[in-house]
């Protein structure tokens, strides 16, 4: 039996969402009754679970006798569903800015400014103000996790395509008829001096997989700092570091100490 491309990647979805659940539940948990965490870290779900329920979706709209797909209108319900998946996803990125501007930034910028863009400008100032200390080592990390995200061709891909739908022109789609039902297929599109390939909806949710794999990566940074801020709370310190996160964090104690002591990030801030 053919295994369609959306098929692989709603299943290698499930078990990001649900990690992505967990750890926002944690982050909720850590961070105290914050509205502004828990709103951004909402958003950021949905965004998440978008690439596991719209694949489903479509293929169940465009699945069957191609003829009957075209005649239902169905077909048409599937690019809309397709077309709102690549929204949601887009939305990531300035979510995840403002999860991080929540969490990391001291003090956090006015949530109006905190985009993708001027929280990696921030995080970076930050990495430079702190060089050579562990907390330069973790916002050096954390602007490396958003550079890569927000330079990433996946990124610039769901970017250019929802900036080009909601501000500039349709992007023309069709259903590719095939032996089992059909596809759909996003033609090529510009946008400023970038040209975009046609892709089958398959491709562009691998595209969106990755991007929220992205953002996954940074939340688990995030969560991994605070979790070292609370060894440091019990009167431990760290073993390791913030780019090679290898080891669950532990309280030590001082015969155990293998680093210098980790200098907590609220003391390097009062020291500037």
């Amino acid at each position: 039996m053919e295994m369609r491309l959306s098929d692989r990647t709603t299943r290698s979805s499930e078990d990001r969402v649900a990690d992505f659940q967990h750890r926002c539940s944690w982050l909720l948990t850590s961070y105290g009754s914050n509205p502004r965490v828990e709103r951004a870290l909402a958003g950021l779900y949905y965004a998440v679970k978008s690439t596991r329920i719209a694949p489903r979706i479509v293929d169940a709209l465009v699945s069957g006798c191609a003829d009957e797909v075209i005649a239902s209108g169905s077909g048409e319900d599937a690019c809309y569903v397709a077309e709102s998946m690549v929204r949601s996803v887009h939305s990531a990125g300035d979510l995840l800015a403002q999860v991080v501007n929540e969490c990391v930034c001291l003090p956090p910028v006015d949530p109006r400014s905190a985009s993708l863009k001027n929280i990696l400008k921030h995080v970076g100032d930050a990495a430079s103000r702190c060089g050579g200390t562990a907390d330069g080592d973790w916002y050096s990390a954390v602007a490396q996790g958003l550079r890569a995200l927000q330079d990433s061709p996946d990124y610039v891909y769901v970017e250019d395509f929802t900036n080009t739908v909601k501000h500039r022109q349709y992007i023309d789609r069709a259903l590719l008829t095939t032996d089992d039902g059909c596809r759909v297929v996003f033609y090529g599109f510009a946008k400023d001096k970038r040209t975009h390939a046609a892709k089958t909806f398959g491709e562009v949710c691998s595209i969106a997989d990755r991007v929220v794999g992205a953002c996954l990566e940074v939340v688990e940074m995030v969560e991994a700092r605070k979790s070292y801020d609370n060894v440091i709370a019990a009167g431990g310190t760290i073993v390791g570091d913030f780019v090679n996160l290898s080891a669950t964090p532990s309280v030590m104690t001082p015969d155990q100490f293998l680093l210098q002591p980790y200098v907590p990030r609220a003391a390097v801030e009062d020291g500037d």
